[in-house]
């Protein structure tokens, strides 16, 4: 499966996740530069791994404890925010009209899953190697990721602060976008959308 994006604008400067005292929430703090960084002697499709997968399950529990409100008649397109919305592409590389958020982000979990329990692209023995679309397939893990969460920032935020989950979703997004970056799994013009808080947390 691959997913593609329909950009018509760019996020709206006020929202309520820009605002000072949000931004500054955090679960922890951390040199995320330091954090990210390769360690020594471990190959980067290894580092990639084994990071691959805690990003995919923090996601996945967060937006768990978002689901209730994330409904086909409250969210009846995949979007973040009103000027851009996101597009799922089957197979065969059709489009797919008229998906809901929870539907595309059900199809994007599915799709994360089946491809980190596939030993072919995520090898967990000693005697396989990465295949060579591994950091490919990985490019679109992260993608779909960063669209699930950017659907948390801008459909969810009201309840994210009902939560008290602002701070734990502000330092998993930083250290995801720290990583993706880093790793060259996102680029700047993909996260364009979340640009204001990326600068906020110094990307």
């Amino acid at each position: 499966m691959c997913v593609g994006k329909k950009k018509k604008g760019t996020v709206e400067v006020a929202a309520q996740w820009l605002a000072e005292s949000n931004v500054k929430t955090k679960a922890f703090d951390y040199n995320w530069k330091e954090m990210v960084a390769c360690p020594i002697h471990v190959p980067q499709n290894e580092w990639v791994a084994a990071n691959v997968g805690p990003f995919f399950n923090h996601t996945s529990v967060l937006y768990a404890t978002l689901s209730d409100f994330c409904n086909v008649s409250r969210c009846p397109t995949m979007s973040a925010g009103s000027k851009t919305e996101f597009v799922w592409f089957d197979e065969r590389g059709k489009k797919v009209k008229g998906l809901a958020a929870p539907n595309y982000i059900e199809y994007a979990m599915s799709y994360i899953q089946t491809q980190i329990e596939d030993e072919n692209i995520f090898p967990t023995r000693l005697d396989m190697n990465f295949s060579r679309d591994f950091l490919t397939v990985c490019k679109k893990i992260f993608k779909l990721l960063f669209h699930v969460l950017s659907h948390m920032y801008h459909s969810h935020y009201s309840q994210v602060l009902e939560l008290g989950l602002n701070g734990h979703l502000n330092t998993m997004f930083q250290h995801f976008c720290y990583f993706g970056l880093v790793h060259r799994l996102l680029d700047h013009k993909e996260c364009a959308l979340m640009e204001p808080l990326l600068k906020e947390f110094g990307l």
